[in-house]
C-alpha cells in the first residue's frame, strides 16, 4: 500500500495549541470560565501595582492636558510607568480613536501567553499563508536578531510547502539593513508568491506613512534622502572647494532642507558632470530617486494623497518634528547641547551632553534648539565625543 505524504507545515499548524484564537466557537466552556476567573484575579493584582507607580498620581492631570491640547509631551524617569500606563489611562478615559490608520483591522487574541513568541509568530504566519487569500503579511519584531532568525525559519519551512500552495518569501526591514535591501519591501511579490515583511517597530514609520500636514511629496523625498549614505563626497585634496560648492544648497533651516535643495537641483540639472562639479554622489542620488519612486507607489496603494507644501517648509518641519520630537537638543551656556531624551546610544546618563557634527550646517551657529536624525560617537585623543548629525535647526515653532 502506498503511503500518504503529509505536509509537515500544515500538520504543525493543525496540531499546534497556539491555533486556538478567541474567534473559535467550539471552546471548552469550563476551561474558558476558569481562565476568565484567573484573568480577573491577575487584573486585580495589576491594578494594585499600577497605583504604586509614580505616574499614577499624575493620571488625572495627564488626561486633562490631553483633552485640552492636540500635542502633549510627557517626560519622566525610567521605571515611572509612563510608557505602559499612559496608553491605559487613555483607554480608560475613552480615547480609543487611532489617527492615521488607513485600513480596517480585525483583532484576534490568543487565549494564553506564549513562552516562545518567535515560534508563535512562525505558526501564525504560516496559518495565514495557508488559509487566507493572497496578500502581504506584516510581522513586527523587537530587533534585528529576531528578524534574521524568523527569516531563516520561514525560508526553511517554506521549502516544505505542498506544490499547490503559494510560495512565501521573507523580506526584512530594520535600520542597519542596506538601503537597496530595504527597498525590496516595497517591490510587488512575484507571481503565486506571498511576501512576509519582518520589521522592527522603528521601521514602522517607513511603511505606514501619514499624510496629517499636506507635504507628502517632501516627506517622502526626505525619507528617501535619509535612506542612503551621504549624498555629498569630499576628496581629501579638495576639501575647501567641496565646502564652497556645498554652500549653494545650504538652507538656514538645517541639513534636511539642504539635502532637499540638492535633490531639487539634481532633478533639474543632474548628470554625471554636474554631480562631479558640485561634489554630489551620483550613485547615491540615483538610489534616492529609486527609493522615492517605490515610496510613492506605496502611498498610492494606501490611498495617501500626493500633496506638496511647495516652498512653505514650515509645514514639512512640523511634520518631521512630530515624528522625531524625541531627537531634540537644547543649547547650553558652554555652547554644547543637551538631548531632551537620555543618550542611550552611548550609554551616557540622561540628558547627555553632545556637540553638533562639523559636517552639519548648524555647526558653530549657536542655535537655541535643534532636531537631529543621527547621534554618532568619535574618539579624539582618547576622549569620546557624541555628535549630532543631519540636523534640523527649527526645533520649536
Amino acid at each position: 500500500m502506498d503511503s500518504v505524504k503529509t505536509d509537515p507545515v500544515q500538520e504543525k499548524i493543525k496540531n499546534h495549541p497556539k491555533r486556538r484564537f478567541n474567534s473559535t466557537k467550539n471552546q471548552n466552556q469550563n476551561g474558558v470560565k476558569r481562565r476568565k476567573n484567573e484573568l480577573i484575579t491577575i487584573a486585580s493584582q495589576l491594578k494594585a501595582f499600577r497605583r504604586e507607580l509614580p505616574i499614577w498620581k499624575e493620571r488625572n492631570n495627564i488626561i486633562r492636558e490631553i483633552r485640552n491640547n492636540s500635542t502633549v509631551i510627557v517626560m519622566g524617569e525610567m521605571g515611572s510607568g509612563k510608557s505602559t500606563q499612559i496608553p491605559q489611562f487613555l483607554l480608560d478615559a475613552g480615547f480609543t480613536k487611532s489617527a492615521g490608520r488607513q485600513f480596517p483591522v480585525t483583532v484576534h487574541n490568543i487565549l494564553e501567553p506564549q513562552p516562545d513568541y518567535l515560534d508563535a509568530a512562525l505558526v501564525t504566519t504560516f496559518q495565514i499563508h495557508i488559509e487566507e487569500e493572497p496578500g502581504d503579511i506584516l510581522v513586527f519584531l523587537p530587533g534585528q536578531e529576531e528578524i534574521e532568525t524568523l527569516k531563516k525559519l520561514i525560508k526553511d519551512y517554506g521549502t516544505t510547502l505542498a506544490a499547490d500552495k503559494m510560495k512565501i518569501i521573507p523580506c526584512p526591514m530594520f535600520a542597519a539593513l542596506p538601503a537597496e535591501k530595504q527597498a525590496k519591501v516595497f517591490e510587488p511579490a512575484p507571481r503565486d508568491t506571498r511576501k512576509v515583511i519582518l520589521a522592527t517597530n522603528i521601521a514602522e514609520t517607513s511603511i505606514t506613512i501619514n499624510g496629517d500636514f499636506n507635504c507628502t511629496r517632501e516627506a517622502v523625498a526626505v525619507i528617501s534622502l535619509l535612506s542612503v549614505d551621504s549624498i555629498f563626497f569630499t576628496p581629501h585634496d579638495k576639501r575647501e572647494v567641496a565646502a564652497e560648492a556645498k554652500k549653494k544648497f545650504i538652507s538656514l533651516s538645517g541639513d534636511l532642507i539642504t539635502m532637499l535643495n540638492v535633490l531639487k537641483a539634481y532633478e533639474h540639472h543632474g548628470d554625471v558632470e554636474w554631480c562631479k562639479q558640485h561634489f554630489i554622489n551620483t550613485r547615491n542620488m540615483r538610489q534616492v530617486l529609486e527609493i522615492r519612486r517605490q515610496l510613492k507607489q506605496l502611498c498610492d496603494r494606501m490611498n495617501i494623497p500626493s500633496t506638496s507644501c511647495g516652498s512653505d517648509y514650515d509645514q514639512l518641519i512640523k511634520c518631521l518634528l512630530l515624528g522625531f520630537f524625541r531627537n531634540t537638543a537644547l543649547l547650553q551656556p558652554d555652547n554644547t547641547y543637551k538631548t531632551i531624551v537620555g543618550n542611550q546610544a552611548s550609554c551616557r546618563a540622561s540628558f547627555g551632553t553632545v556637540h553638533i557634527h562639523p559636517s552639519s550646517s548648524a555647526h558653530n551657529k549657536k542655535i537655541e534648539a535643534v532636531m537631529y536624525i543621527e547621534l554618532v560617537s568619535i574618539s579624539l585623543g582618547g576622549i569620546v565625543f557624541d555628535l549630532l548629525a543631519k540636523c534640523l535647526v527649527k526645533a520649536f515653532l
